[in-house]
């Protein structure tokens, strides 16, 4: 079982966190019953005598436990936790392999969304040693330069012109050809690659820019890993290397990079936005805690996730956390960009609501670098035409 937490940093307050998380534990549980930390935030349960509902049903008992919000240092804090599950003899005959298999059972389980627990499954293996190989293949594939760059254009909703491009990274893997971001990126993070990956990405996206026109800019999604003292002068470098002018950069990151560490990610992105680049908070309104986040740093730029656009638009519930966090996000200064706009009508909602800017299937899927300034032209000629004939 494992768990991430909300927003108090630091490891004395880590420390509590570990001790509240092992005393919720050992509350659900029997005298009979052995509990023990195994990794960082990772805990072990043992019961015996148990059959596989009951097994299911004790690890969604202590994930809702671990789930209640508690205080710490005056702040509530909000945990998720997630749980795999191992039987023997079926899945194992002795504790290494249990542990092992049940292990398999939580990376499933984290897969399948946060607050889960899951039953190991044979079928689960294929998929971890699949993420086993790829934990070997991601570190060699830079050097092998298996990996490029993909550009997916952002508009002004106001003037329907293109205003910025996100860099998506791909991978071109020499054997099962194109390996989903969403599968690689996280082995990536995990080991470690994704530090040297996201240099390389930030150079790149950088050089690229640079040969657009000059009123269009260029967002890099930044790893958590990557957050580190050096990260500023990475930039820095980047941005002289290329010539592009440092307003043109915009650094794309989530509410995870400031759970780890507040205090010295917070001084990360000051630093970084003292060189005059831009700072976007992706996905937000999925986190726990956005509003403290928003308290703690001046972000230029909010985004809402797609999850509250795409497909669900049409729920009263994801229409109001739109418009909630368009105000918010216009009451601080900020401005507002809509990702998974796939229809009209989508657009069309995000205009009536006041929102800046708009990313998705209804404008382009992403491209390669060399078919972007020609993109630009489509777009930007759609708009003008567009415009003309409203006018008319």
């Amino acid at each position: 079982m494992s768990h991430q937490a909300g927003p108090p940093q630091g490891h004395p307050v880590g420390d509590k966190v570990l001790m509240h998380v092992a005393a919720v534990l050992k509350s659900a549980l029997d005298v009979s019953d052995q509990v023990s930390r195994i990794g960082g935030d990772e805990f072990a349960v043992m019961r015996r005598n148990v059959t596989a509902p009951d097994a299911l049903a004790l690890a969604d008992h202590m994930i809702a436990l671990i789930g209640t919000p508690f205080e710490i240092e005056g702040l509530l804090v909000s945990i998720q936790a997630s749980a795999g599950v191992a039987m023997s003899p079926k899945d194992g005959v002795d504790t290494e392999q249990l542990f092992k298999r049940a292990d398999i059972a939580l990376y499933a389980s984290k897969d399948a969304g946060k607050g889960t627990a899951r039953l190991f499954a044979t079928a689960m293996e294929d998929v971890f040693l699949r993420r086993e190989r790829l934990k070997s293949e991601v570190a060699k594939a830079l050097d092998a330069q298996e990996f490029e760059i993909e550009y997916q254009p952002v508009i002004e909703i106001a003037t329907g012109r293109v205003c910025r491009f996100e860099a998506l990274l791909r991978w071109n893997h020499p054997a099962s050809g194109r390996v989903s971001p969403a599968e690689f990126i996280p082995v990536a993070e995990e080991t470690g690659a994704i530090v040297a990956i996201g240099d390389w990405v930030i150079r790149k996206a950088c050089l690229a820019a640079a040969t657009w026109p000059g009123d269009v800019g260029v967002a890099v999604n930044v790893s958590v890993r990557q957050f580190e003292p050096t990260l500023p002068l990475k930039i820095a470098g980047a941005l002289s290397d290329s010539g592009l002018n440092e307003s043109r950069l915009e650094i794309e990151i989530t509410e995870s990079v400031l759970m780890q560490g507040s205090d010295e990610s917070l001084a990360i992105l000051h630093q970084i936005r003292s060189l005059g680049v831009r700072i976007s908070l992706d996905d937000f309104g999925t986190g726990y805690s956005s509003l403290s986040y928003l308290q703690r740093f001046p972000f230029h730029k909010l985004k809402i996730d797609r999850s509250f656009i795409s497909g669900t638009i049409g729920t009263s519930e994801a229409r109001a956390i739109v418009r909630s966090v368009i105000q918010l996000g216009h009451s601080l200064g900020m401005k507002v960009t809509a990702e998974g706009v796939e229809t009209v009508e989508q657009l069309e909602r995000m205009r009536v609501k006041g929102c800046d800017e708009a990313q998705g299937f209804l404008f382009s899927a992403s491209v390669p670098s060399d078919e972007v300034n020609h993109l630009i032209l489509r777009l930007n000629n759609g708009c003008a035409a567009g415009a003309s004939a409203a006018h008319a």
